[in-house]
């Protein structure tokens, strides 16, 4: 028998862009977004409508402030900096006889694993990026130009899933939550890149990426039937970029 998943999502979304501050040399701006998503997705078998279906709810807001200086030199320093919070909740739902209930769950008592599957739960991710870049004439007459970029990804993500079965009692079904496990995630890279432009209409630029840093660490605790399994990893910060060379010709019509 084939099966098919057709999908209702609702987005909305807001943004907005405000200066702060206009001063002396320096701008002071900040960008607001927020975000809703609502997925409501529903199982077809050979044309004819499953009783299971899935819900997400899913929540984000994004604050990016970024402050622009202008140099007397004709150059400029600019820094931005982002704080991003995204929350989110699922559940699995079906319908036995008359009543939606939870779609029942099962958990490894170990890592998480693919086969593992959770009847509902609930997630926080916060996400920060912060650059600043820096861009200086050296010789006017000629167009040279040196520019500097140094920058930070960081993101730290919890998630919460909930397994259990349904239970007759008193002529409905109950809920009964049998395991529990909590997730942590913390990424982080950190890079940059150096360059030099020389040229006026027609330019060369040459520039050097730094080394990417990254650095990665994972917990995950399950609590299931009296019984608690707890995992870490934390895996030897690495470079996952090495240092590249790299040229861009520029063309000012």
């Amino acid at each position: 028998m084939s099966s098919e998943m057709i999908s209702g999502k609702t987005m909305l979304r807001s943004s907005n862009l405000f200066k702060i501050l206009d001063f002396a040399n320096a701008d002071f701006l900040l960008c607001v977004v927020g975000e809703g998503d609502f997925l409501k997705q529903r199982y077809l078998a050979e044309g004819t409508e499953l009783l299971d279906f899935y819900r997400e709810n899913a929540y984000a807001l994004e604050l990016l402030p970024v402050l622009h200086f202008h140099l007397d030199s004709g150059g400029f320093f600019r820094f931005g900096t982002s704080a991003s919070f995204f929350r989110k909740d699922y559940r699995y739902r079906e319908i036995w006889g008359k009543q939606e209930v939870y779609s029942p769950g099962w958990a490894n008592f170990g890592w998480e694993t693919t086969w593992e599957r959770s009847s509902y739960g609930d997630g926080f991710t916060f996400i920060n990026f912060t650059e600043a870049d820096l861009e200086l004439p050296l010789l006017e007459s000629a167009g040279l130009m040196a520019s500097l970029d140094i920058w930070s990804h960081q993101v730290f993500s919890w998630t919460t899933r909930f397994y259990g079965t349904n239970v007759a009692s008193g002529g409905v079904y109950q809920f009964v939550k049998n395991a529990q496990r909590r997730n942590f995630l913390r990424e982080s890279w950190f890079g940059g890149t150096f360059g030099l432009v020389v040229g006026q209409r027609v330019s060369l630029g040459i520039f050097l990426d730094l080394p990417v840093y990254y650095d990665k660490y994972v917990t995950t605790a399950l609590e299931r039937e009296g019984a608690r399994f707890e995992g870490r990893t934390n895996a030897q910060p690495a470079i996952r970029k090495p240092v590249s060379l790299w040229a861009l010709f520029i063309m000012k019509w």
